[in-house]
Formats: C-alpha cells, sequence, structure tokens
C-alpha cells in the first residue's frame, strides 16, 4: 500500500500542531502571531491564484476564484456544492478534511484560527471584494458557506465557469507537499520573528507531534519545502494552449434529462420527467410552446366516441371505439404502422387530451368541441396550455434559442450532447443521463405548410449517434394558397374541405377542367380524414398529365353551389373560429379575397405543399431508440401511422411526450453520469467549426436552397425510377463536397443564419439520402409514397419497412415486415393507391365518422 506523505490531512494537522504550542507557550500574543500568519498565507495564495486567471484571461471574480482554487482533496474528503442563490454565488462546505481531523483529535479549537480567517485573506489577495465567509462548521454551523453577490453572478456564467473548469482540469492544482511546506513557511517566518529561538522550539515540538502521528518521512517533507519562495509563481503555461476539444466549449451544463424541442412532444417530456422528481432542461430553437409545428395546425383533435363520452365527458353522435380508430389507422397507414405505437395512440389518447385540456382550462383557453367528438382550436390557441404545462413546473429549466446539434455517445450509451446558443453564439457541452428528441419531421422542399426549421435535425442526429431510422419516404400533402395574396401559404383550402360540410367543391385544371375521383371514392373522402390524400393523388394526376398551372396548381372552385349557401358556410366558418380569429381573418391572414372569389364563383388557385412526415427514428413503445438512454416523441419518430397520417399529430405528440419522459426518468434512476468520450467531442466539435473557419466557399444558405431544388424534381409528389436515381446522384455529389463547399462568409457568432443552415444541410442531407433510397427501392405506390412507373399498391412484394443506420460514415439499408400482431397483414395488389382505399372498406368507415382538421 502507498504511504501518502501529504494531503489535506497533513495540512491541517500541521496547523493544529504549531497553534497548540504556540498558543500553548504565549498565549493571546501566540494566537495574535498565528493569525497574522494565516492572513499572510492566504494572501499569498490568494495572488498566486489571481496570477493564474490573468494568464488565463479570465477575470477576478467569484467563478474564478473558485476555479484556480489550487488544491484538490482525495474522493470522500470533501463534499461541496455550487450554486446560484437569488443573485448570489455560494459554495456549501457540509464536508471538510481540517474539520473532520481536528474534531476527531479534539483539536477544533485550534483550526478556529486558520478557518475564521483564511478565506478572507484568499478573497483579499485574489482581489474579489464581494466575497464573505457566511457560515463556518467550526462555529457549529451546519455548512461552512463562501457567498459572492453581483448581478454578473447568473446561470449563464456559471455554466461558462463549469466549462473553463473541465477544460482547465488539475493545470491549477499543486501538490500538497507544495501547500503544506507554504504553511510550515509562513507560520515559521511570523512565529520567528515575533518569538525568536522560544518560536523555534515551539515549532520544533510540533513538528515532533506531527512526525508521531504521519512519520519522520512526511516530517522531512515538509522541511524540503519550507525554504521555496511563495510569492512566486510555479510555471505555468496559458490555458489558450491547451489542446484539447474543451477548448471550444463555452458552457457547460449537467441535467438528468435533456428534452430537446419546443412544442407538445417536449413539453409532455417534460412534464412528466419532472414529476418524478428529475432534474429536466428544456432545449429549444424558438420559445417554449410558441415554436414547432404544433403552431401550423389547422384545426385540433379528435377522440373516439366511447373516450370522449366516458373518458372526458363530453357530448358526442359518434359511435366510434379506441379498436375502431386502431383499425382504420392500421388500414389508411397500408400497414406499416407499427402496430403497438398505434394501438399506444389510441388507448393513451384520452388521457393525454384530458392533461392539455386541464392546462388549457387552468390558463383560460377556450377550446370547442363538436357533436362528433372534435375539438376545433388555432394552433396557436394551444401555446397557452403548453405555457401552462410549464407554469406548473418551474423547476424544468428553460434554454431557448438554443439548438442541439449532436448526442454524444460512449459504447453506445448516452453521455450528453452538443448545443449551439443562437443568442449568444456559444457552444454548449450538456452531460445528461438520458436525452429526448423532440424536434418534429423533416421537409426537403422549398413548398411545406410547416415551420420553416423542419430539416431533419433530430433524425440525423439520432443516426448518427447510433439510432436507426424507417419510413423516410413518406410525406404528407395538402391543398395550400397561392391566392388571394393576402393569404399565400395558407391552409385555409384544407381547413374550408372540413368546415364547408354542405358546400361541394372541384379542383380544375389549367384548361379549368375537373380533375375526378372515381365516384365511389369522391362521396366519401371529401372532407374526411383521407381527403389529404384523396386530393394529393389528383395534384398527381395533374402532373403526370402536364395540366397543373404555370405555378404548380389546380383551382378550387364552389361554384356549383347556389350563392346564398356559399354566403352561410362562410358565415360558420367565421363563427366557429371566432373565439381565435379576427372576423375576416384566418391566423392574421386576411380573408377578404377569398370570401370575394368564394361569394361570386371565382376559382382560387391552390398548390400542394407538404405537412407532415411519417418518417423519423424506430422507437418502441417506451420511445427507445437502438442507443441507451436516447429516446424520441412525436413527429421525429415513425410507426404511428404507417404510410399515410389521418389522424391528428396533435394527439401523438402528447401521448409520446409522456410516454418517452416516464420512460427515461425510469432510465435515469438506475444510472449516473456516463464518461465523455474525448475523441467523438473532438471529432463532433472540428465538424462544428469547419466552416466557420474556412476562408472560402459556398455560402450555406445557397447549398439549403440546392438541396430543396433537388428533392422538388426527383423526389416530389411524382416519382420514377430516373428522377429518384438523378436527386440521389446530385445529393451524394453535394454531399461529398459538403466541407470543401460550406463556408460561412460571417465569422460572428450571434444568430448566424449560415452557421445554422450549416448544421441544417448536413442534417438534412442525410434525411434525404435515407428517403430517396427507400423510395428507389419500394418499386409500387404505397399511401403518400406515389410511383408514376409503379402506380400498384403491392403487398406481396413491398409491404416492408426500409430501415437505416450508420454504419462506417455511410448510411446502411435493411428491410423488415412491419411490427404487426393486432392486425394481420394483408397479402395480394391493388391496381391504385385509390384502388386500395375503395377495396379495404375504408370508405364506409371513414364516411361514419366526420372529422375536424388539425
Amino acid at each position: 500500500m502507498e504511504i501518502v506523505l501529504s494531503s489535506a490531512s497533513h495540512h491541517a494537522m500541521l496547523f493544529a500542531y504549531v497553534t497548540q504550542e504556540v498558543i500553548g507557550a504565549f498565549g493571546a500574543d501566540g494566537r495574535e502571531t498565528i493569525i497574522r500568519a494565516v492572513r499572510l498565507y492566504g494572501r499569498q495564495r490568494g495572488q498566486r491564484m489571481a496570477m493564474r486567471a490573468r494568464i488565463d484571461g479570465n477575470p477576478i471574480d467569484a467563478f474564478s476564484y473558485n476555479l484556480y482554487s489550487e488544491w484538490e482533496c482525495f474522493p470522500g474528503q470533501v463534499e461541496c456544492v455550487s450554486s446560484l442563490e437569488g443573485g448570489s454565488f455560494c459554495i456549501h462546505y457540509s464536508r471538510c478534511p481540517w474539520h473532520t481531523e481536528w474534531t476527531h483529535l479534539d483539536m477544533l479549537e485550534y483550526g478556529r484560527c486558520y478557518c475564521d480567517y483564511v478565506d478572507e485573506a484568499i478573497m483579499e489577495g485574489f482581489g474579489v471584494t464581494d466575497g464573505v465567509l457566511a457560515g463556518s462548521r467550526a462555529d457549529g454551523h451546519a455548512t461552512c458557506d463562501l457567498r459572492f453577490s453581483g448581478k454578473t453572478y447568473t446561470r449563464e456564467a456559471l455554466e461558462r465557469f463549469e466549462a473553463k473548469k473541465l477544460l482547465l482540469g488539475e493545470r491549477a492544482k499543486m501538490p500538497w507537499e507544495y501547500h503544506v511546506g507554504h504553511l510550515y513557511r509562513t507560520l515559521r517566518d511570523c512565529i520567528e520573528e515575533r518569538f525568536g529561538r522560544e518560536g523555534r522550539r515551539a515549532l520544533n515540538r510540533a513538528l515532533k507531534n506531527y512526525g508521531i502521528q504521519f512519520g519522520d518521512n512526511a516530517k522531512k517533507l515538509v522541511l524540503e519545502y519550507a525554504d521555496l519562495d511563495y510569492t512566486k509563481l510555479p510555471p505555468y503555461s496559458p490555458c489558450r494552449e491547451i489542446k484539447s476539444p474543451l477548448a471550444h466549449i463555452d458552457r457547460l451544463v449537467e441535467t438528468d434529462v435533456l428534452v430537446a424541442g419546443g412544442s407538445s412532444a417536449a413539453v409532455a417530456a417534460a412534464v412528466a420527467a419532472a414529476e418524478r422528481g428529475l432534474d429536466v432542461t428544456v432545449l429549444s430553437k424558438g420559445k417554449i410552446g410558441s415554436s414547432g409545428n404544433l403552431l401550423m395546425a389547422g384545426g385540433g383533435f379528435s377522440l373516439d366516441g366511447y373516450s370522449a363520452r366516458h373518458e372526458l365527458g363530453l357530448e358526442t353522435d359518434d359511435p366510434s371505439t379506441g379498436e375502431d380508430m386502431l383499425d382504420r389507422l392500421i388500414k389508411e397507414g397500408f400497414y406499416l404502422n407499427d402496430q403497438d405505437l398505434t394501438a399506444l395512440y389510441a388507448e393513451e389518447g384520452p388521457a393525454s387530451a384530458r392533461q392539455l385540456l386541464d392546462w388549457a382550462d387552468a390558463a383560460g383557453q377556450e377550446y370547442v368541441f363538436l357533436p362528433d367528438g372534435t375539438c376545433t382550436a388555432s394552433g396557436k390557441s394551444f401555446t397557452p396550455a403548453l405555457e401552462q404545462g410549464m407554469r406548473e413546473h418551474p423547476e424544468i429549466r428553460r434554454m431557448e434559442d438554443c439548438m442541439i446539434t449532436e448526442v454524444l455517445t460512449n459504447s453506445h450509451q448516452v453521455t450528453g450532447a452538443l448545443a449551439l446558443d443562437l443568442s449568444r453564439g456559444e457552444i454548449l457541452l450538456i452531460r445528461a443521463k438520458a436525452v429526448i428528441l423532440a424536434t418534429g419531421g423533416y421537409q426537403p422542399f422549398q413548398n411545406s405548410n410547416t415551420v420553416s426549421d423542419m430539416t431533419g435535425d433530430g433524425q440525423a442526429i439520432a443516426c448518427r449517434a447510433g439510432a436507426e431510422l424507417v419510413n423516410m419516404e413518406f410525406f404528407l400533402g395538402m391543398p395550400t394558397a397561392l391566392e388571394p395574396a393576402a393569404a399565400q401559404s395558407s391552409g385555409y383550402p384544407f381547413v374550408f374541405d372540413f368546415n364547408f360540410p354542405d358546400l361541394r367543391y372541384r379542383l380544375l385544371d389549367r384548361n379549368f377542367q375537373p380533375l375526378e375521383l372515381p365516384q365511389e371514392a369522391a362521396k366519401c373522402f371529401r372532407d374526411k380524414r383521407l381527403s389529404k390524400l384523396a386530393n394529393s393523388y389528383l395534384f398527381f394526376q395533374a402532373q403526370e398529365n402536364g395540366t397543373l398551372t404555370d405555378r404548380g396548381g389546380l383551382y378550387l372552385d364552389y361554384s356549383e353551389n347556389d350563392r346564398e349557401k356559399r354566403r352561410e358556410s362562410l358565415e360558420r366558418f367565421y363563427q366557429r373560429f371566432s373565439p381565435w380569429h379576427r372576423l375576416g381573418y384566418y391566423n392574421r391572414e386576411l380573408l377578404s379575397g377569398m370570401e370575394d372569389a368564394v361569394l361570386n364563383g371565382r376559382p382560387l388557385e391552390v398548390t400542394l405543399d407538404y405537412t407532415y412526415s411519417m418518417g423519423g427514428v424506430q422507437v418502441d413503445t417506451q420511445m427507445r431508440t437502438a442507443v441507451q438512454g436516447l429516446f424520441a416523441a412525436g413527429e421525429v419518430t415513425s410507426g404511428t401511422f404507417g404510410a399515410c397520417r389521418t389522424e391528428d399529430s396533435i394527439l401523438e405528440m402528447l401521448v409520446q411526450g409522456r410516454r418517452a419522459g416516464s420512460a427515461a426518468a425510469n432510465f435515469c434512476e438506475r444510472r449516473d453520469f456516463r464518461e465523455l468520450d474525448p475523441q467523438q467531442l473532438r471529432s463532433c466539435l472540428e465538424r462544428h467549426l469547419h466552416c466557420l473557419n474556412r476562408q472560402d466557399g459556398v455560402s450555406p444558405l445557397l447549398l439549403f436552397e440546392q438541396i430543396q431544388q433537388i428533392c422538388r424534381a426527383g423526389f416530389g409528389l411524382v416519382r420514377s425510377e430516373e428522377g429518384l436515381k438523378a436527386a440521389l446522384d446530385e445529393l451524394e455529389r453535394l454531399r461529398l463536397q459538403l466541407d470543401e463547399l460550406c463556408c460561412t462568409h460571417s465569422r460572428e457568432r450571434i444568430y448566424n443564419l449560415e452557421w445554422l443552415r450549416a448544421f441544417q444541410c448536413e442534417n438534412l442531407l442525410l434525411c434525404c439520402e435515407a428517403g430517396i433510397r427507400a423510395a428507389l427501392e419500394r418499386r409500387e405506390s404505397r399511401g403518400c409514397h406515389m410511383r408514376a412507373d409503379y402506380p400498384q399498391v403491392d403487398h406481396d412484394h413491398f409491404l416492408v419497412k426500409y430501415l437505416f443506420r450508420c454504419q462506417d460514415g455511410r448510411l446502411a439499408m435493411s428491410a423488415q415486415k412491419p411490427r404487426a400482431g393486432r392486425r394481420r397483414l394483408p397479402a395480394g395488389k391493388s391496381d391504385s393507391i385509390i384502388t386500395y382505399l375503395t377495396a379495404s372498406g375504408l370508405a364506409q368507415q371513414d364516411g361514419s365518422e366526420k372529422r375536424g382538421p388539425d
């Protein structure tokens, strides 16, 4: 066993033995001499600490005071907590070797001469004037408390301190023989100067007692170090010379559960984890509750009739049950659903809806329930409810205007994440036991009916961490306004579809010729959930035939209805949405031009934009991915809706968020923080900073537009082998050249849109590669995937899911049968998507239920 010759215990007992002998020999005069020596010792230590801080360019404040403290005890000797309390930075010591040793040997009365004066002296030498020893265990307090007060002591400043502390490591620490030697040197000089020969005799008696306890070698080591010059700084290289990836970390955050996202899945997950008593942090690119795709929701959510009546106490004439919903969702998903996830949606949707409604009620937010069990609202009306959920848990930490950039792992287990604080331009290292991705979907098209940053961040980040992606070829489209100009890109055409139940409408091609579905399909799918898919099919036919308008649209025509019926329908629409929109507006979009066209029988030009991606991270019913400690919830996942989403994404977010938060809490209860992988951290940071450090190249803003243009041309609504291969080749060329091409022309880090787009280009390229490769392999049409060269729905050969995972830096693809068990998988073929829908009995099912838009 190694014999320790110097430690904090040696330091404590040397002081106690010297003080005992000096006070015993010289009384009050001896005590004053000891105190003078302690003050000198402390000032010299503080001055050395300040020298190091200045060399590293750090401010003289409480954080640097803690950072350059010079000593570090052995594990278990010290229990210390740093915290921000009411604008003060506090350090609480509940255990230390000085108090332990002095108490054990009944010498605490001598120790007070050290504890009562040393901290004040170190602070004086260091140059901080806002600190005070607020309590000492030597005086009977439960903890020794250092308190620093000032406006600069913020949470962000504390995180910067933690990042510097991680980078600095032990560089500022001195060995204990140095500290013990410095203590003895200062005591000796002051005692000999005051008491001469008698003082030396007292010191010799103290050293004899020290040697009896620790041995002669320990005593010799004290004397060996006693003649150093402790007013000078030992050799010290500046912190900027450290060649470590940690040098690029601006702030360090520690949390049990990190939730990435700002909409309902993120809020539900955070609340579920916080209710279990965990430390939870929510990281969002925007304002939590006011960002993400939920803002774009055109309506509300629906429940099966039985649950609406018996679990929420609503009045409804809908006779359906949860089993009916499950059956319909699987068929409408073309059997590519993970049936367990679909069942989870149907079974836990009512409880999740109840939680949202409770939040809304507490926030004073009004929702309207229709007789069919539909909750009707505006997307922005969900914000007060989500903010209420967060308000009820103030312990949840909010980090807004921050983007997660990478999930960090070690041995296939989560260690935390990297993030970018957009408002400060800072790179954050977040240590976490579990990470929940609730970042939304991906839309690689310029025309999308979503928020503008659905760039597949969560999917790509999860895949790079080791998770699998699935169903990446499926996107849900919906009619979107091209006119009037004041409402361009509005989703009102689809909202009207559900709220003009008495109006017939037609879609006309560029020659004003009607596009028709088969009569049975048109009768049953119009103004129902399947209308999005049915209308997408009409756009598909028009594009194939070259009869879209010059802007890629069709004309929405209500002229077959008499004027009075059109007027009544408009009034009913305005009245229904009056709790959330001003009269004549929808989502702040002026509808007077639309109203004039409808009343006067003039067709309105509409296009097909994309609103939701069915592809995402593969999860199980606990929202676990293939990586231990990594969970996902909401649109970032895949499986609930298969090849076509016909129910509400709002409930998917809430159900999966609640489940992910609870599962992450279970995981954290059995885990501690894992050690970071320095090689992975270095690689990620080099990649993150590469485009900032390049001197020339192409702006990521332009590269992002190129990706969108390529996908629109070959990966859009009408797909073929030729177009998909061309798109894949173009994206592969971009991917290979991304590092060489990508360059931010601005070096400013704060709200640098180019830097943000650089991350998003990398993420979107990964998602698009997976989607296009799956679309190429799927030589059929299914759900929202429509192949001009393979129009049949082919259960015999392509009732499979295509999975992707990162392997040696590339995407590896595999095929897998959908996870079934609730409903048997079908066999055979259908001539087209519409033929499948009508033959599956969905016309009767969907026709019996009147649903509101989402």
